[in-house]
C-alpha cells in the first residue's frame, strides 16, 4: 500500500530564504515565514494580524493596492516589485509571485529581496549615463542636465546643484558658475538659494584646505569636485538617500563625485583648448582665426540676402615708440586696457577681434548707414584716447581707423580687409579729421 506524502509544515517554510505570506481578503497577514526577520527586520509575531500595506513605502501604496485587487480577482501574478520599509527605516525592494487560494480564501505570496540587485543596477545606470554624457556633450551645463536626468531615474532627487570655477577667474570664490536643477521645469527661488548656499559652503571649506570627503546631512549630500587636489567646484544633492543604498549611499557617492570631477575637468580642458584656438591669449578677444571664420560667414550671408556690413580696421598710433620707450610690459598693459574697453564699449551685436600686434578689427554686421558707422568709429577713437595707468606711468594713445563697406568696397573677405587696411594707413599718414568722412565715398 502506497504511503501518503507528508504535507509541508511551517517548519519547512521557515527554511526558505524568500518570505512566504498568507494574506486574507482584508489584506491582513495570516501567516509569514521566518525569513521576514532577515528581510524586513520584523519577527513573525510582529507582522501577523497587521495590514501588509502598513509596511509598504508610501509612494508604492496605490500600485500595491491595484496589484492586490488583481490577485483577489483570481489572476496569478509574477514579477511585481514594490518597496517596503524595513524596521530600521531603510527601504527594501521586493519581487513577488502571488495567487489567490480559493480553498483557503487567502492570497499566497512569495517575496524575494532584490534590493542589492536593484541598487547595483541603479549604480550601473547612473555610471553609464555619466560616461555617455561626458562622451557626447561639449559643455558642463549639458553634462549636469544629463547627469541630473540619469539620477532621477534611480533616486528621487529634489535638487541637483553644481558650482564650477570660472575659467577666467580660477580659484576666486566670487567667480563661480552656478547650475541648478529640480524635479520640475522651474525651481523655486528659495530652493535654488539653499542649493547655492550648500555648494558655496563646501567649496569655501575645500578652498581653505578643509575636508574633501562627501557627506550627507539634513537631506543634502555635498562634496567638492576635485582632481589631484585641484578644486574645480562643488556639488550638492537634495534627496532621500536611503532609496539608493542601505548605508545612505556612501558606498556609491564618492565614486560618483570622483567620476563627475573627472568629467568636469575634461570638459574644462576642452573648452580651454577651444578658447585658446579662437581667442588671443593677451587680450582675451577673439583672434584672427575666429575673425576670418566670422567674416566669411557674414559675407556669405550678405551675398545671399543682399545685406550690408562694415569692417573697421583699427591701428594704435605710435605703439612701437611706446614699447621702445616704456617696455613691452607697458605695451601689453595698454593693449589689454584698449581691448577690454573695446569689448565692453561696443554694441552687443558688434564684434571686436585682435588681428595681430596693435591691430584690431571691428565687424558691424547690420551696418545700414554712414551715420551708424560714424558713431562706432567715434566711440573707438574715444576709447583709444582714454588714459591708461600702467603702474609706471599714465599714458594716452590714439588710433587710426579704416573703413570698408560691403558691397561698396569689396564683394569678398579679402577685398574688404585690403581696402580697410589701405584706408587705415592712409588715415594714419594724413593725420586728418578725428573720424573718416564718407562724403562721396572719397575717404572710405
Amino acid at each position: 500500500m502506497t504511503q501518503p506524502h507528508p504535507q509541508p509544515s511551517s517548519h519547512y517554510l521557515d527554511l526558505l530564504l524568500d518570505v512566504v505570506f498568507l494574506v486574507d481578503a482584508e489584506g491582513r497577514v495570516a501567516y509569514v515565514s521566518a525569513a521576514c526577520n532577515a528581510v524586513l527586520g520584523y519577527t513573525q509575531q510582529e507582522l501577523m494580524g497587521r495590514r501588509l500595506l502598513d509596511f509598504v513605502a508610501p509612494e508604492d501604496h496605490e500600485r500595491t493596492r491595484a496589484e492586490g485587487q488583481r490577485v483577489l480577482s483570481g489572476e496569478s501574478r509574477a514579477g511585481f516589485e514594490n518597496t517596503y520599509l524595513h524596521k530600521s527605516g531603510r527601504r527594501v525592494r521586493l519581487m513577488w509571485t502571488a495567487r489567490w487560494s480559493e480553498a483557503d480564501q487567502m492570497r499566497v505570496g512569495v517575496a524575494r529581496d532584490v534590493t542589492q540587485r536593484r541598487q547595483l543596477e541603479a549604480v550601473q545606470t547612473v555610471t553609464f549615463a555619466l560616461f555617455e554624457a561626458t562622451s557626447k556633450v561639449n559643455d558642463t551645463a549639458s553634462l549636469f542636465q544629463q547627469v541630473h536626468d540619469a539620477l532621477r531615474r534611480v533616486i528621487p532627487v529634489e535638487t541637483f546643484a553644481v558650482v564650477t570655477v570660472s575659467d577666467s577667474h580660477p580659484g576666486v570664490a566670487g567667480h563661480l558658475v552656478f547650475n541648478c536643477f529640480g524635479a520640475g521645469p522651474r525651481l523655486p527661488a528659495a530652493q535654488a538659494a539653499q542649493a547655492r548656499h550648500q555648494c558655496q559652503a563646501v567649496y569655501n571649506t575645500a578652498l581653505k584646505g578643509g575636508s574633501f570627503q562627501a557627506f550627507i546631512q539634513d537631506g543634502w549630500c555635498v562634496a567638492p569636485l576635485m582632481v589631484h587636489n585641484r578644486l574645480l567646484g562643488a556639488v550638492a544633492l537634495q534627496a532621500d538617500f536611503t532609496v539608493l543604498n542601505v548605508d545612505g549611499g556612501m558606498a556609491f557617492w564618492p565614486y560618483f563625485f570622483g567620476q563627475l570631477s573627472l568629467a568636469v575637468e575634461r570638459l574644462q580642458w576642452q573648452a580651454r583648448l577651444v578658447r585658446q584656438a579662437s581667442h588671443d591669449e593677451l587680450t582675451g578677444l577673439p583672434n584672427r582665426r575666429a575673425f576670418n571664420e566670422r567674416l566669411a560667414a557674414a559675407v556669405s550671408r550678405c551675398q545671399r540676402q543682399g545685406g550690408r556690413m562694415a569692417l573697421l580696421f583699427v591701428d594704435l598710433d605710435n605703439f612701437k615708440q611706446i614699447n621702445d620707450t616704456h617696455g613691452h610690459d607697458t605695451g601689453d598693459t595698454l593693449l589689454r586696457a584698449f581691448a577690454n574697453r573695446l569689448k565692453h564699449g561696443l554694441r552687443l551685436e558688434d564684434a571686436a577681434y585682435r588681428y595681430g600686434g596693435d591691430e584690431f578689427i571691428v565687424l558691424l554686421d547690420d551696418a545700414v548707414s554712414h551715420e551708424a558707422i560714424d558713431t562706432v568709429v567715434a566711440k573707438i577713437m574715444h576709447i583709444a584716447g582714454l588714459p591708461v595707468d600702467t603702474g609706471a606711468a599714465t599714458l594716452k594713445i590714439s588710433a587710426s581707423v579704416g573703413v570698408a563697406l560691403f558691397p561698396d568696397h569689396g564683394a569678398d573677405a579679402e577685398s574688404l580687409i585690403a581696402y580697410a587696411d589701405q584706408k587705415m594707413y592712409s588715415r594714419k599718414r594724413s593725420r586728418g579729421a578725428a573720424t573718416p568722412s564718407y562724403a562721396g565715398g572719397a575717404s572710405c
